[in-house]
């Protein structure tokens, strides 16, 4: 992020691993003292997200708002079992003409069946940016550290690739690599023959990269495209070494389980029967000036980040609102501010708040009913 970000990343690393020093104490104080000048909008609550056990997060992508006067999480990136994916998700989303950061939580291979993840706050300075902008954005990195307390690594990202920011965060390179091999592949062949072990797809990759055998079925060892490529394999030569056996007998428990069920709760199936506007194709939610419009109009939008940059998935939706045609439940902003009025207002989610709605509409409308009648 420029001069100054470098300059703020040397100095946080300077301090001893046993406890801060002096100057490492000091620095940590001016980046506190900064956090009322350079304000962050969901980046504290993204990082604590990413950092727990039973996260589904992969990712947020951490961007300025429109009037640059604070530093939002502006795109949420789930997370999957196609890391190679995860992390071209992560990409994309990634500004191509202005600084950004991301906090992500970097899976790799730390031996045959065994993962692991590194969290890590990845900076983001396209080339095209000029020398103000850099300057901006290392005055916010201090901060940005800050809200993002517990994730250890602060690295630059210039568009590598998955395997390149693998070394790059000085993972040993073997290990890096097991995420484009078939985990000890069973199938063995001479140089001249293509099997499971070897074969790619159009794009190069290794079809059954990332692949492993377990002995327990496990949903999503092995991948659907392995598992099509060790079938058609098999099927050629079934006495081809790894075609027979309990391996095979394992590959097929794997290949054959069935993937477990989505929960689909009230809600989803509320948000299917809502809209989804042109807009949440080109704005993402953080950027509504209206943030109320991101229910009105995106609430039946699904997909990721590339789909639609605005959805229920997405940071800066307004999933819980003040439900009530008074003002004074529109004008309310928070919990606190909306249970004050009473029975007049209610505090909920989108589809709790809709339902108090109609039925306050229902009953002003037998009321309307009855006077009329009198």
């Amino acid at each position: 992020m420029g001069a100054v970000a470098t300059l703020a990343v040397v100095f946080l690393a300077a301090q001893g691993p046993t406890g801060l020093t002096p100057a490492s104490v000091n620095l940590q104080m001016a980046n506190r003292d900064k956090t009322n000048l350079a304000p962050m909008e969901g980046v504290e609550e993204a990082a604590k997200d990413i950092l727990g056990e039973e996260s589904k997060t992969r990712g947020v992508v951490i961007t300025f708002n429109p009037k640059r006067d604070k530093m939002v999480a502006a795109v949420h990136i789930p997370k999957t079992d196609d890391w190679k994916q995860d992390w071209e998700s992560l990409q994309d989303a990634m500004p191509k003409d202005d600084v950004a950061a991301a906090i992500f939580s970097f899976p790799f291979w730390a031996g045959p069946a065994a993962e692991t993840s590194k969290p890590v706050l990845f900076t983001s300075r396209p080339r095209s940016v000029d020398f103000k902008t850099q300057y901006l954005a290392g005055y916010w990195l201090g901060p940005l550290i800050i809200a993002s307390e517990g994730v250890h690594k602060v690295k630059s990202y210039a568009g590598e690739n998955y395997f390149e920011m693998c070394e790059k965060l000085e993972i040993d390179p073997e290990l890096c690599q097991l995420e484009n091999q078939f985990h000890e592949c069973p199938f063995a062949g001479d140089d001249t023959e293509e099997t499971p072990c070897t074969k790619k797809d159009e794009s190069g990759r290794n079809v059954c990269g990332g692949s492993y055998i377990e002995e327990a079925v496990d949903t999503g060892s092995i991948s659907k495209e392995c598992c099509a490529a060790i079938d058609a394999y098999c099927s050629e030569d079934a006495e081809r070494m790894g075609c027979r056996g309990e391996t095979l007998e394992m590959i097929t428990a794997n290949c054959n389980a069935p993937m477990p069920e989505t929960e689909v709760t009230p809600l989803m199936e509320f948000y299917l029967t809502q809209q989804c506007g042109a807009k949440c194709t080109k704005v993402r939610c953080v950027n509504f000036e209206d943030p109320n419009e991101t229910y009105q109009l995106c609430a039946g939008c699904k997909g990721d980040h590339r789909e639609y940059k605005c959805s229920p998935s997405q940071p800066g939706f307004i999933g819980m609102r003040c439900g009530g045609a008074d003002e004074k439940c529109v004008n309310s902003k928070n919990e606190p501010e909306c249970v004050i009025h009473g029975d007049l207002c209610v505090w909920g989610d989108i589809q709790q708040t809709a339902a108090f709605e109609a039925a306050a509409t229902e009953e002003d409308g037998e009321g309307e009913g009855e006077e009329s009648s009198e």
